[in-house]
């Protein structure tokens, strides 16, 4: 394979980002989100004053959802490994033992994709302001305005608790000049995170994102998710509690019964969304296409679909670990681990073949929640996972820390867990235990951007888990990438408050 040379995001000149054409104005499920504008705007015109804001959808979707990112992401849990040793063999360093070599690509990727959000989010942000000479003050235009504005810092707090969860301490860049590289300690991240989504649930609108009239975009009860993730890492349990039992109460998300279908075409920015990465092909086998570039394909096995034989599929990266498709077994999880995890040899619902490859037996399953059965697919396009919409936060987790906020309060929390197991055909938990919530994030949120690996840091049972293939506090985060220090050796003095 072949790869792009990635320069440092943050140094990369900002007509970068205002260097791709605009076509359309409306949002996923009719037009795909917008680029920003490669013309000057008239700022006078409050048509088009949403095209920064839709920007950052496309930008999130080109840079987040790049395939490298679910390799070194989601493969440092002990429960997922890369799939493959042929095939960037140094992610298998990385996620089964630990062992860190700054030089690789995918590690540089990381950091460059998340920063570009970071520096579009500031550019399109500067073109907001552009528009407040022309809105008065406290009218619905400059309400919508910060409504823009709110969508655009929430997903750039969302790349930052990506950067921060995976690198540690980063640098926080506050403008579009990029000039200070001195990273900020983890707690001063946290603090920037907690000022910018409280500000971000404070003035954006309180509905589900399939709710707003560009369908799918964030909302208050986004960031607010965001937010009680930020807390539950400080271990702020009564603020996690009182964010997410708002968005319970006056949210009205609500579980998608279908597990099976949740993470497949009939779940796209479902009422449990609270944040996809959206996709489409516009209806139509061939021709026009916005996706997410290999994103399906890196995860998927070689599958093929018993009715005529036809061979489809992906390139068998992303695999689970033995020991995981085992405990969920003897957990007798049914509907999640049909979901969760392509077996080879076995033959899904819908009549899918999933093919075994080189691996040894016992490594040979796949992620599940990046399959599209053939018989979903928009034929004649055959790519793997095509049209279907990258999950990013979900209202099964908001439940999740719900629970466990208020168990660690000395509260009972068995009423938001068991909502979540009873869709999973699970029988119901009675005083469950931290620990229970636990394993119930650990299935229900598997190869989901790095949850599991999260989990276990923040509780304390990384050591435990991890430590026999290699972990050690030290190795908590990243190294940051050799490519990047060259270019901004700032990045290794120590960082500040």
């Amino acid at each position: 394979m072949k790869f792009l040379k990635k320069t440092l995001a943050y140094i990369v000149p900002v007509a970068l980002a205002l260097g791709m054409s605009t076509s359309c104005t409306k949002f996923i499920n009719i037009d795909p989100e917008d680029t920003l504008p490669s013309e000057a705007m008239d700022y006078s015109d409050v048509s088009y004053m949403y095209q920064p804001a839709s920007g950052i959808y496309a930008t999130a979707r080109t840079q987040a959802a790049h395939w490298a990112n679910a390799m070194m992401m989601n493969t440092r849990d002990g429960d997922v490994w890369s799939g493959r040793v042929d095939d960037q063999g140094t992610a298998v360093d990385f996620g089964r033992y630990f062992n860190y070599n700054n030089g690789f690509w995918a590690l540089g990727n990381v950091w460059t994709t998340f920063y570009n959000i970071i520096r579009a989010a500031n550019t399109a942000l500067d073109e907001l302001d552009k528009f407040d000479e022309y809105l008065a003050p406290g009218s619905d235009n400059a309400k919508l305005c910060n409504q823009y504005r709110g969508e655009v810092r929430t997903i750039r707090a969302w790349a930052y608790y990506q950067l921060v969860n995976n690198f540690g301490p980063i640098p926080i860049l506050y403008d579009t000049y990029f000039t200070d590289f001195r990273r900020k300690k983890v707690e001063s991240v946290y603090n920037y995170l907690i000022d910018e989504l409280t500000w971000c649930k404070d003035n954006m609108s309180r509905v589900r994102p399939n709710q707003m009239p560009h369908v799918g975009a964030v909302t208050a009860f986004t960031a607010e998710m965001i937010l009680a993730q930020v807390q539950m890492l400080k271990g702020n349990w009564a603020e996690v509690e009182t964010l997410t039992q708002d968005i319970i109460d006056k949210g009205n998300f609500e579980l998608f019964a279908d597990y099976y279908n949740l993470f497949k075409i009939p779940g796209k920015v479902c009422n449990e969304s609270l944040f996809e990465i959206q996709v489409t092909d516009y209806g139509t086998g061939s021709g026009k296409y916005t996706g997410i570039d290999q994103y399906f394909n890196f995860q998927g096995p070689s599958m093929t679909h018993v009715d005529g034989n036809i061979g489809f599929g992906g390139w068998n990266f992303v695999s689970y670990e033995y020991e995981f498709v085992e405990w969920c077994d003897a957990r007798d999880e049914t509907v999640r681990s049909e979901t969760a995890i392509l077996r080879a040899n076995t033959t899904t619902r819908d009549g899918d073949r999933v093919q075994p490859n080189g691996n040894p037996a016992s490594t040979q399953s796949w992620n599940g929640k990046a399959y599209l059965p053939y018989n979903q697919f928009t034929l004649p396009r055959m790519d793997y996972g095509a049209n279907n919409n990258c999950r990013v936060l979900r209202y099964a987790d908001v439940l999740l820390m719900n629970a466990e906020a208020k168990v660690r309060q000395g509260k009972n929390g068995d009423d938001p867990v068991n909502k979540v197991r009873a869709r999973a055909k699970m029988p119901n938990l009675t005083g469950a235990t931290v620990d229970q919530i636990l394993d119930e994030r650990r299935i229900e949120l598997c190869n989901e951007w790095c949850s599991r690996y999260i989990d276990l840091c923040r509780t304390g049972k990384a050591a435990q888990v991890l430590g026999p293939k290699g972990w050690t506090e030290a190795k908590r985060y990243w190294p940051i990438s050799q490519g990047h220090l060259d270019q901004a050796p700032e990045l290794l003095e120590d960082p500040i408050d």
